[in-house]
């Protein structure tokens, strides 16, 4: 592996992962707790969240193989700013509620948008970077390209924690002096740092990054999509990714719902500094997960061979889930089970969905890294709508009980699929 690309990827992974969890958490905490908007309002912007980002997902996917995938990175981080710009302005006017309509549509548009032309295209771009800077005609490289993505989170993993850290102390600050607008200009500073360090990245290694960025032309990618279900590997692919669809369920779980039932415990932060102080870092405390994650995914990666490495994960997480369904019942704790599934299971689940990426990409064509990537995104939201529909019929989110048992009976199932993959299915 060469240290200083992995270094740098590493790095951008990390500025990329605070600009997104600043914003998202920040326009959650304004829009759902402080901002004191009518109730319809919030329901439509989080309503719209979810569905534009059904809709939208693989078609963003799939442009992104087509024009090129720094392009579309390029692009959803910009929308991801433009929502923070409309917020700022919905905070800043104080008009009909018409008007702050129109305001919080077009925010939940733009970072719902923004997000989805970030999600598959970046870890797409990402390997694409590390596959050109490999010898890929070498067999013995095969381990250095499944290995690099998670061993180079480990290189500024303290970058969300820190901007988040200090974030949260000036949003803290801002809410409690009555200056809640200023809180949108955090994101936007941090948009414009990571938009230098794409560019950085491009004139360190500027061979490689042209190479990834290259433009596949419409009918080329047409053709490649029709000979997909010829492939020779395609019963490991649909297993990979089925694999990658109950992961990203098992987070989507995890961090909105465990969410959710955290800001409904705490129903009023901002009447008293120290409840808001409380309030406000353990929403933070999503960040400080990614720097645990670089230390544990790189050890156990650079020490394990791939497969150990990913039964070893999913054991931890099936591990964390029985010990947090115990402590829950004992205590009876929100805070105890949060803490516990935001500081530790996300790096756990995290090794596990890197390496599962990476085993796939050496399998499926380049030109359709981001459509395959998106597919699972896609069925892992539709399944995620279908499940909070089905909640709100019965009237009842799930409980912390629920989502650890559903965590605890999809961890078997997902270490049963890699196993077929690698084992019984390999051609």
């Amino acid at each position: 592996m060469k240290t200083a690309l992995t270094r740098r990827i590493g790095q951008l992974q990390n500025w990329a992962i605070a600009y997104q969890s600043i914003s998202d958490t920040f326009a959650h905490l304004l829009i759902g707790a402080f901002l004191g908007l009518p109730v319809y309002l919030i329901s439509i912007r989080f309503m719209l969240v979810f569905y534009v980002g059904l809709f939208f997902e693989l078609p963003l996917g799939a442009v992104a193989d087509i024009i090129g995938r720094k392009r579309m990175i390029i692009a959803g981080f910009s929308l991801t700013a433009l929502s923070n710009v409309f917020l700022f302005i919905t905070l800043y006017i104080h008009g009909s509620h018409n008007l702050l309509l129109l305001y919080i549509i077009i925010n939940a548009i733009s970072a719902t948008m923004g997000k989805m032309a970030t999600d598959a295209p970046f870890q797409s771009y990402l390997q694409d970077i590390i596959d050109q800077s490999i010898n890929t005609a070498q067999p013995k490289h095969l381990i250095s390209r499944l290995k690099t993505l998670p061993v180079s989170q480990r290189y500024g993993c303290s970058i969300p924690t820190v901007l988040m850290l200090i974030s949260a102390t000036s949003f803290i600050l801002l809410i409690h002096f009555k200056h809640p607008i200023y809180t949108t200009l955090i994101p936007l500073i941090i948009f414009l740092i990571l938009l230098g360090y794409i560019f950085h990245l491009q004139k360190y290694q500027f061979r490689i990054s042209k190479t990834a960025n290259a433009i596949t032309s419409r009918q080329s990618y047409i053709d490649v999509l029709k000979h997909i279900g010829q492939s020779p590997h395609k019963s490991r692919i649909v297993c990979l990714l089925l694999c990658l669809i109950l992961t990203s369920v098992m987070i989507i779980n995890v961090h909105i719902y465990l969410l959710v039932s955290l800001i409904r415990h705490y129903k009023s932060p901002h009447h008293d500094i120290l409840h808001l102080i409380v309030f406000v870092l353990l929403i933070s405390l999503t960040s400080f997960s990614y720097t645990i994650r670089g230390f544990i995914n790189s050890k156990i990666t650079k020490r394990l061979p791939v497969n150990t490495s990913i039964y070893l994960s999913l054991l931890l997480v099936l591990l964390l889930s029985l010990f947090g369904l115990v402590a829950y019942d004992i205590n009876k704790s929100l805070m105890f089970e949060w803490l516990i599934f935001v500081l530790l299971f996300r790096p756990f689940i995290d090794l596990s969905r890197n390496l599962f990426e990476t085993t796939l990409f050496t399998l499926i064509p380049y030109e359709l890294r981001a459509t395959i990537l998106s597919l699972c995104l896609f069925i892992a939201t539709f399944v995620m709508i279908a499940a909070t529909s089905y909640f709100s019929y019965r009237h009842h989110l799930p409980s912390p009980n629920e989502i650890v048992l559903i965590i605890i009976t999809l961890t078997p199932v997902i270490g049963i699929l890699y196993f077929l993959a690698m084992t019984r299915l390999k051609e």
